[in-house]
């Protein structure tokens, strides 16, 4: 294992020794499986369909660690993506939670990283953000986001989200987006967005509109889970 991903395992490892006396209250607290078609709106053959989901459990008051799963179809590159999380943070008496995390996502090799995310809730809105260090052989890259989300009518949701990488063994890629959602009872929620990415590497250089449309299925006690899902493909809504 390479020395930054033994410094991210090693952080995750002292906040787990940390929960070890509260493992005994753990709780499952919820989770969310999602799918998804991203696809840019200039050349419909670079397109991502995606499956992922999230479950979390709480140790004690304060603790919590979460699990992220995705699997992705990358249909201009003819090639299938895994990405998987760990997370493990605490939560704070004013709506707020921090945690480190760390994941890898392998289409043809493997990508790690690992860094450290915020999620808060300010009454009805949400925020959450993170930032991370890309393992690459031999070079090191970084990949940053930021998302929030607030409720404007019954049912109805709209919000933005930056996510970006700066990774020579993936892309140098920037996506903003703007998107709306609309819940069906209390569990699922239809979501869309629209936005632009910027990405190039090697081979390709692309500055594109790009649209969404996914249905999220939210479950457990909190209806969801504390933390985004993380991975360098965030950036990259159509491949």
């Amino acid at each position: 294992m390479r020395f930054t991903a033994i410094h991210g395992a090693f952080a995750l490892c002292t906040l787990a020794i940390a929960t070890l006396p509260t493992l005994a209250q753990a709780e499952f607290a919820g989770g969310r499986v999602g799918v998804s078609h991203s696809l840019l709106t200039s050349d419909t053959d670079y397109a991502k369909s995606s499956i992922d989901g999230q479950v979390q459990w709480n140790f004690g008051s304060r603790f919590l660690m979460q699990t992220d799963l995705g699997y992705s179809g990358l249909h201009a590159l003819d090639e299938n993506a895994l990405s998987m999380t760990n997370h493990l943070g605490m939560t704070f008496n004013d709506g707020s939670a921090a945690g480190i995390f760390y994941g890898w996502d392998r289409i043809e090799g493997s990508e790690d990283f690992w860094g450290a995310e915020y999620a808060r809730s300010l009454g009805a809105a949400q925020m959450d953000a993170y930032i991370a260090v890309v393992d690459e052989p031999g070079s090191n890259g970084t990949m940053a986001g930021i998302a929030a989300r607030m409720p404007v009518a019954d049912a109805v949701g709209m919000g933005v989200s930056v996510d970006h990488i700066s990774s020579n063994g993936v892309a140098d890629a920037t996506r903003f987006g703007i998107g709306a959602d609309y819940m069906l009872g209390s569990a699922t929620m239809l979501k869309g967005e629209i936005g632009r990415v910027s990405a190039d590497d090697s081979a390709t250089s692309i500055d594109e509109t790009y649209l969404k449309l996914g249905v999220d299925f939210k479950f457990g006690p909190n209806g969801g889970t504390t933390f985004g899902a993380r991975s360098l493909l965030n950036a990259l809504p159509g491949l």
